[in-house]
Formats: structure tokens, C-alpha cells, sequence
């Protein structure tokens, strides 16, 4: 498994084909295993996603050769034991609260560990706190 976090300046998407894209995607990426959170502000999309490493490697592939992305970059990428978002597909989150996901995802999978309980704490917290936008809002697929 594995956990990417990208940032990218959509440069030709707005709000409708943003919400187009994710209902696309939350279909095709359920079907690979793929699952995570995504984001849109300002033409600035981010992601979280996380899923087989062949699955990710092909989706990633076709994101840099996506002309509606310009100057994509890639926060975090590392293997992962299990996804984060098992069974959740691709939430619309607020832009925070994606970053103190993709944060706390991060730390929990530092290497090395310099403090397990620490690590252990994030986790939990991760496990015990839905994404949620700025008001409640929640996206899930498969529900």
C-alpha cells in the first residue's frame, strides 16, 4: 500500500466539472482500491491518496499527463501497512482539514519512529475525527 498527498494549480477546472471529476473518480478509484480526501479553492486542488502501489503508480501517471493540472507537487509519498481510508472513497474536504490529515498521516509514518505513543496518538485521533468542511459537510461513497 502506499500514501501520496499532491498539490496542483487547476488551472481550466471549476466548481461543476471539480464535483464531475470526483463523482468520476470515486467510481474508477473504488474499483482499484483507491480511496483518500480531496480538496478545491481558488483553482488550488490537493489530495490525499492512498491504495495499492501498481493502482496509485497508473493514477499518478495520468494526473502528471492531465493538461487541466499545472505545476503539480508532490507533498508526501511513502508505503503504508493499511489505507487510512478503508472503505471511504474520495471525501470532499475543507483545504485545513486536509493538510492536518495529510500532517498527522505524515507523522504517524515518519521514519524512523523516534516515539511510538506519539505515533500511536495520531492514529487514534485520525480514526476518531471524520473529515469535515467548514460546515459539517461530508462526502462518502459506498455509504
Amino acid at each position: 500500500m502506499r500514501h501520496i498527498c499532491y498539490t496542483s494549480y487547476a488551472k481550466t477546472i471549476d466548481l461543476n466539472v471539480f464535483y464531475s471529476i470526483v463523482d468520476h473518480a470515486n467510481r474508477k478509484n473504488a474499483a482499484l482500491g483507491i480511496g483518500g480526501e480531496i480538496s478545491f479553492h481558488d483553482q488550488s486542488l490537493t489530495q490525499i491518496l492512498e491504495g495499492p502501489e501498481e493502482a496509485l503508480a497508473t493514477l499518478m501517471d495520468a494526473i502528471w499527463r492531465d493538461e487541466r493540472h499545472d505545476g503539480i507537487v508532490v507533498i508526501s509519498d511513502f508505503s503504508i501497512e493499511t489505507t487510512h481510508f478503508r472503505n471511504f472513497g474520495m471525501a470532499l474536504v475543507h483545504p485545513l482539514d486536509l493538510a492536518r490529515h495529510s500532517i498527522a498521516i505524515s507523522a504517524a509514518h515518519r521514519q524512523p519512529r523516534r516515539d511510538a505513543e506519539e505515533a500511536r496518538y495520531v492514529r487514534a485521533l485520525m480514526r476518531s475525527m471524520p473529515p469535515q468542511g467548514p460546515h459539517g459537510f461530508r462526502h462518502k461513497t459506498g455509504a
